[in-house]
Protein backbone atom coordinates (compact mmCIF):
# COMPACT_ATOMS: atom_id res chain seq x y z
CA UNK A 1 0.00 0.00 0.00
CA UNK A 2 2.53 2.77 -0.98
CA UNK A 3 0.46 4.68 -3.40
CA UNK A 4 -2.63 6.68 -3.02
CA UNK A 5 -3.76 9.59 -1.96
CA UNK A 6 -3.82 12.53 0.89
CA UNK A 7 -6.55 12.79 3.38
CA UNK A 8 -6.61 15.77 5.71
CA UNK A 9 -8.73 16.62 8.52
CA UNK A 10 -9.30 20.33 7.57
CA UNK A 11 -11.21 21.71 10.44
CA UNK A 12 -7.95 20.59 12.64
CA UNK A 13 -5.31 21.25 10.51
CA UNK A 14 -4.42 17.63 10.69
CA UNK A 15 -2.89 15.02 8.38
CA UNK A 16 -4.99 11.99 8.38
CA UNK A 17 -3.61 9.61 5.62
CA UNK A 18 -0.96 10.22 2.90
CA UNK A 19 -0.97 6.74 1.59
CA UNK A 20 -4.79 6.69 1.39
CA UNK A 21 -6.12 3.58 -1.31
CA UNK A 22 -9.54 3.92 -2.21
CA UNK A 23 -11.92 0.93 -2.82
CA UNK A 24 -14.93 2.03 -5.19
CA UNK A 25 -16.00 -1.34 -6.43
CA UNK A 26 -18.35 -3.63 -4.80
CA UNK A 27 -14.95 -6.24 -4.91
CA UNK A 28 -12.79 -3.58 -3.39
CA UNK A 29 -15.89 -2.59 -0.74
CA UNK A 30 -16.62 -6.22 -0.10
CA UNK A 31 -12.91 -7.35 0.87
CA UNK A 32 -11.84 -4.36 2.14
CA UNK A 33 -8.93 -4.94 4.39
CA UNK A 34 -9.24 -8.49 4.37
CA UNK A 35 -6.01 -10.09 4.20
CA UNK A 36 -4.11 -7.73 4.11
CA UNK A 37 -1.60 -6.64 6.61
CA UNK A 38 -2.37 -4.29 9.19
CA UNK A 39 -2.31 -0.48 8.39
CA UNK A 40 1.10 1.30 9.56
CA UNK A 41 1.37 5.36 9.96
CA UNK A 42 0.24 7.12 7.61
CA UNK A 43 -1.91 4.67 5.51
CA UNK A 44 -5.51 4.39 4.55
CA UNK A 45 -8.42 2.77 3.37
CA UNK A 46 -11.53 4.94 1.74
CA UNK A 47 -14.53 3.05 1.19
CA UNK A 48 -16.84 4.41 -1.37
CA UNK A 49 -20.45 4.78 -1.68
CA UNK A 50 -20.46 2.86 1.82
CA UNK A 51 -23.11 2.40 4.62
CA UNK A 52 -21.18 0.49 6.96
CA UNK A 53 -18.46 -1.68 7.51
CA UNK A 54 -17.22 -5.07 9.85
CA UNK A 55 -13.83 -6.22 10.97
CA UNK A 56 -14.88 -10.13 10.67
CA UNK A 57 -12.21 -12.26 9.57
CA UNK A 58 -9.47 -9.27 10.52
CA UNK A 59 -6.18 -10.05 12.55
CA UNK A 60 -5.87 -6.44 13.97
CA UNK A 61 -8.10 -2.99 15.59
CA UNK A 62 -8.56 -0.49 13.08
CA UNK A 63 -10.55 3.27 13.38
CA UNK A 64 -13.74 3.91 11.28
CA UNK A 65 -14.88 7.67 10.25
CA UNK A 66 -18.16 7.59 8.43
CA UNK A 67 -18.11 10.68 6.23
CA UNK A 68 -21.36 12.86 4.22
CA UNK A 69 -21.59 13.85 0.99
CA UNK A 70 -20.42 16.98 2.12
CA UNK A 71 -17.09 15.23 3.43
CA UNK A 72 -18.59 16.05 7.35
CA UNK A 73 -17.64 13.09 9.76
CA UNK A 74 -20.96 11.45 10.53
CA UNK A 75 -19.11 9.22 13.21
CA UNK A 76 -16.18 8.32 14.78
CA UNK A 77 -15.17 4.20 16.15
CA UNK A 78 -12.19 3.98 17.66
CA UNK A 79 -10.08 0.82 17.91
CA UNK A 80 -12.24 -1.63 16.44
CA UNK A 81 -11.58 -4.98 17.53
CA UNK A 82 -11.81 -7.99 15.00
CA UNK A 83 -14.90 -9.59 14.67
CA UNK A 84 -17.03 -6.71 15.15
CA UNK A 85 -20.19 -5.09 12.88
CA UNK A 86 -20.40 -1.42 13.16
CA UNK A 87 -23.31 0.85 12.57
CA UNK A 88 -24.70 1.25 9.19
CA UNK A 89 -25.56 4.97 8.80
CA UNK A 90 -27.90 6.13 6.16
CA UNK A 91 -26.25 9.58 5.53
CA UNK A 92 -22.91 7.76 5.17
CA UNK A 93 -21.36 7.71 1.59
CA UNK A 94 -17.80 7.07 2.09
CA UNK A 95 -15.95 5.50 5.72
CA UNK A 96 -12.49 6.00 5.77
CA UNK A 97 -10.66 3.24 7.71
CA UNK A 98 -7.24 3.78 10.13
CA UNK A 99 -4.59 2.55 11.66
CA UNK A 100 -5.52 2.68 15.81
CA UNK A 101 -5.16 5.70 17.58
CA UNK A 102 -5.43 7.89 14.48
CA UNK A 103 -8.13 9.05 15.45
CA UNK A 104 -7.12 10.48 18.90
CA UNK A 105 -3.84 11.34 17.79
CA UNK A 106 -5.46 13.97 15.30
CA UNK A 107 -8.06 14.94 17.40
CA UNK A 108 -10.58 14.16 14.55
CA UNK A 109 -14.44 15.15 15.91
CA UNK A 110 -18.06 14.62 14.64
CA UNK A 111 -18.63 17.12 12.54
CA UNK A 112 -15.25 17.93 11.18
CA UNK A 113 -14.35 18.84 7.65
CA UNK A 114 -12.61 16.17 5.42
CA UNK A 115 -10.63 16.78 2.60
CA UNK A 116 -8.80 14.28 0.40
CA UNK A 117 -6.00 15.54 -2.49
CA UNK A 118 -6.01 13.32 -5.14
CA UNK A 119 -8.77 10.96 -5.12
CA UNK A 120 -10.26 9.59 -8.46
CA UNK A 121 -6.76 9.58 -10.27
CA UNK A 122 -6.70 5.63 -9.91
CA UNK A 123 -3.44 5.69 -7.87
CA UNK A 124 -4.25 3.26 -5.12
CA UNK A 125 -7.37 2.22 -6.65
CA UNK A 126 -8.53 -1.07 -5.16
CA UNK A 127 -10.65 -3.10 -7.53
Amino acid sequence: MAEGFVVRNRTRGTLLSDHTRLAASFTGRLLGLLFQPPLTAGQGLWLERCHGVHTWFMGYSIDVIYLSAEGRVIAVWEEVPPYRFLPVYRDCTAVLELPTRRIASTMTRVGDLIWSEGRGTGDGQIE
